[in-house]
């Protein structure tokens, strides 16, 4: 069984096609609402954004099973289950070590992409105090800024969600989203 996270995208379409060729099953965690993520964030003219939907729908149904993150996802497969995501509280417990007290640190962790509208953090953060800094977990580009730190992909999110002050999710959209369940 091949298990693809976070349809849709140009990698699970990929891989579900191939699963198709190699007569493979699959099995889908759909993270999003495929019709709101095509019409929201893609910027292409309706037409073009509802034949992808469509698309989109009739190769997801391709799949073998398929996971939704929320009671209300949109029912679109016949064998369509609801799993939702879940930290260990234990793990990412608020312990503050090594904070400095004279520093007020905004946090996000996430890949640095558009629909993540991290930009939009960075942008407060250089029109904040001068003590206030931004620390981004994850990976992407985004400009650099003294009071901005990038750490790239890491292992142990929680020892970065213990230095933050306040954990922000700018994010335009979001099912049940993981991070913000561990800040």
């Amino acid at each position: 069984v091949v298990f693809l996270q976070g349809y849709p995208g140009v990698n699970s379409i990929i891989a579900l096609l191939m699963c198709k060729w190699y007569n493979k099953p699959a099995a889908v965690y759909a993270h999003v609402n495929i019709e709101e993520f095509i019409h929201t964030f893609l910027r292409i003219p309706k037409v073009c954004a509802s034949i992808l939907t469509s698309l989109s729908i009739k190769l997801l149904q391709k799949a073998y099973w398929v996971f939704a993150p929320y009671p209300d996802y949109p029912e679109l497969h016949p064998r369509q289950s609801i799993t939702p995501l879940g930290v260990d509280i234990d793990q990412f417990s608020n312990k503050h070590q090594g904070k400095d007290p004279n520093v007020f640190t905004v946090g996000y962790c996430g890949r640095i992409s558009p629909e993540k509208n991290v930009q939009l953090l960075r942008d407060m953060i250089l029109r904040a105090p001068e003590h206030y800094r931004l620390l981004i977990v994850g990976d992407g580009d985004i400009e650099p800024h003294p009071n901005v730190q990038v750490t790239g992909f890491v292992d142990n999110p929680e020892y970065y969600y213990n230095k933050m002050d306040v954990f922000i999710m700018p994010s335009r959209t979001e099912t049940t989203s993981l991070a913000t369940l561990e800040a």
